[in-house]
């Protein structure tokens, strides 16, 4: 009997199709009919609520994360694929994820002049849909690159479609320019609004100098400098100054006059800190959140210790601030919801093999405190061989930091953390921040060890236990609850009928 297709409305018209297809075996009907089951789950919805559309699923396949879900990387992988098979065979218009279409001779030829393979990666698709769709080379116009952005972001499952081609654009760009037989016609990316910082250099020159005059204070250039407050580390003082820019940027966006704003003080007058509060406000429905309170502790101290406010307009600064102060007591949702994720014994077992697996791979402190901790022999031998076998390669003379960077000095911070971040995206299908480790330390923990706080305060340093408390409580419910049933019903109420299981 002839399979009749007609366009799915939604993932359950979809799952029908697949069911009435002749013309799927069986194992391709099995994991397409699992991998549309999967999105939809993704999607917390039932099939018969996910209505088509492409550019909902693409977006939401790009920001999920495997682990979240209890799959492996590769398994998220292949259900993107088979996903998408089973919308094209179910009479969705959907480009391809690899477009394999020849090149006609003008792209062959233009595809020889590029240079370096990752830039041919970059423009390839590109090329292979132009010569798909009869535009040559010559022709190529603004228009041609809108169609192409159209048809990806709207008619395909690719991943990170805004940063390809964004990257598209400017490798595009590069070669009009530097390559002579590269069309010359210069493309534009997609639009992005410009946020609400304004460019230092734009600001008066006494305000910048002010400001840096104020950083050089936070960190104690000066040493026989008069301070009233301790010194602060590098990375601080930058964000505290940071803020303090967008404090100005947004005094003008509001009307302020951008000559007006001289130096610091300005910035700590008391209506345009209210100015400024006010602003971030608006856009927490007016309740004080943890960012709120930042900019308030920094414009604080730049009145307190750099401009040095008189006494009575101090306490009036003071109770402004006091206004929007915000005590987080607990650990951020954000850091919540990654910590839930680690519920699958599977997804707990990739983590900790990971140091291990990398490694071999790549072979082939807060508070002022100092840490220091005795090295298992697993993370020693690790160590020792990668001072052996890798330190040596990229450390200058003289260099005596683990992780070196470029310049002699240590790796930035940024760059570690986003390598960290990545790699546990890529092995374990969640995307964890260096900081995140600390946390997930506490939660294993006291999932084998309920209600032993102290042991986790040791671990991460914090001074008062109730930091601990704060932040953990809670997380370790379900265990818990899983070894009181252990020790005093010895797991019977495991049972429906309320006998032991044998």
């Amino acid at each position: 009997m002839r399979h009749e297709l007609f366009e799915p409305v939604t993932l359950e018209c979809v799952l029908k199709q697949l069911k009435n297809n002749d013309h799927l075996t069986k194992s391709q009907r099995s994991a397409m009919d699992s991998a549309v089951k999967a999105v939809s789950k993704m999607l917390a919805m039932p099939p018969s609520g996910v209505s088509i559309n492409i550019a909902a699923f693409r977006i939401a396949l790009e920001q999920g994360q495997p682990g979240r879900f209890g799959m492996s990387p590769k398994r998220f992988s292949n259900i993107r694929s088979a996903f998408g098979l089973a919308l094209i065979v179910s009479g969705v218009e959907l480009e391809p994820l690899r477009l394999k279409a020849p090149l006609t001779a003008e792209w062959a030829i233009l595809n020889e002049m590029i240079l370096r393979q990752p830039d041919r990666r970059v423009l390839i698709r590109f090329m292979r849909w132009c010569s798909k769709t009869g535009v040559p080379p010559s022709l190529v116009t603004q228009e041609t690159i809108d169609q192409y952005y159209h048809r990806v972001a709207n008619h395909s499952l690719l991943s990170k479609a805004d940063a390809k081609f964004q990257m598209l654009i400017k490798r595009w760009n590069e070669y009009a320019t530097k390559v002579p037989a590269w069309p010359k016609v210069q493309l534009s990316g997609l639009n992005r609004a410009r946020g609400f910082q304004i460019p230092h250099e734009d600001f008066p020159e006494s305000f910048r100098k002010d400001l840096q005059d104020f950083y050089k204070f936070l960190i104690a250039d000066d040493v026989l400098q008069i301070r009233t407050l301790p010194p602060q580390r590098l990375v601080s003082a930058q964000k505290r100054v940071e803020n303090l820019k967008r404090a100005a940027s947004i005094l003008v966006l509001k009307g302020l006059p951008i000559e007006r704003v001289v130096s610091l003080a300005v910035l700590v007058e008391y209506d345009n800190a209210k100015t400024v509060l006010g602003w971030y406000l608006e856009r927490t429905e007016g309740k004080p959140n943890r960012q709120t309170q930042i900019y308030a502790t920094d414009l604080r101290s730049g009145a307190r210790h750099w401009v040095k406010l008189d006494e009575t307009a101090m306490k009036a600064f003071s109770e402004l601030c006091r206004r929007v102060h915000y005590e987080q007591t607990e650990m951020t949702s954000r850091n919540r919801e990654t910590l839930a994720q680690l519920k699958y014994p599977e997804l707990i077992q990739r983590f900790k093999n990971l140091p291990k697996k990398v490694f071999n791979q790549n072979l082939r402190v807060k508070n002022h405190k100092i840490l220091d901790y005795p090295l298992p022999d697993r993370v020693a031998s690790m160590i020792d061989r990668y001072l052996d076998r890798i330190w040596r390669q990229i450390a200058a003379p003289g260099c005596d930091v683990l992780f070196p960077g470029k310049q002699g000095g240590p790796r930035a911070k940024q760059g570690l953390g986003e390598m960290i971040s990545v790699t546990c995206e890529r092995e374990l299908g969640i995307r964890l921040t260096a900081h995140q480790f600390r946390h997930i330390c506490g939660f294993l923990y006291l999932q084998k060890r309920p209600g032993d706080y102290e042991t986790v305060r040791v671990l991460l340093g914090h001074k008062w236990i109730q930091t601990t408390i704060q932040f953990y409580a809670g997380m370790e419910t379900e265990a818990a609850v899983s070894l009181y049933d252990e020790i005093v019903f010895g797991g019977a109420s495991g049972s429906r009928d309320g006998r032991r299981r044998s």
